[in-house]
């Protein structure tokens, strides 16, 4: 199965298991293959690392207003990834982005732990990973399949 991103229809894999269960092999060829998808559809390479010393958080999100979330409807429970040296620095890169793309939205609790994707290319959209590093950016890509 494929998916395609935007307008120039590259192909990008669907793998439906956790990137932490492949063998170090197939992980490296995956990514390898991420990173060749991701390029080709314009993401900065920029968005393809991690600053030295820190890491990927999967960060459940509790906003104080319900907002539409495409596939999960109306909630006030988001999931963001996030980058951070710590916990703390995924938590405050998620609240800088959301004080920065909705004001009017307030969060009132960020917890993050550990994802199980290692490296940014390994998401679908790695653009979208909160970074204080970076400006905040919002969706510019949409899956077609």
């Amino acid at each position: 199965m494929s998916l395609h991103l935007g307008a120039s229809s590259a192909s990008m894999p669907l793998v439906l298991q956790d990137p932490a269960s492949l063998s170090p092999e197939a992980r490296a060829l995956r990514r390898a293959e991420l990173i060749r998808a991701h390029r080709a559809v314009g993401v900065d390479p920029q968005y393809l690392s991690l600053p030295d010393g820190q890491q990927l958080w999967f960060v459940h999100v509790v906003l104080d207003l319900e907002v539409h979330a495409g596939c999960l409807g109306f909630t006030r429970h988001l999931f963001e990834y996030a980058a951070g040296a710590t916990p703390d620095e995924a938590d405050q890169a998620v609240r800088s982005y959301f004080a920065a793309v909705a004001p009017d939205v307030h969060v009132i609790q960020a917890h993050a732990k550990p994802s199980s994707a290692e490296h940014p290319e390994e998401l679908t959209f790695p653009e979208q990973v909160r970074r204080l590093d970076m400006p905040p950016r919002p969706l510019t890509r949409t899956l077609l399949s």
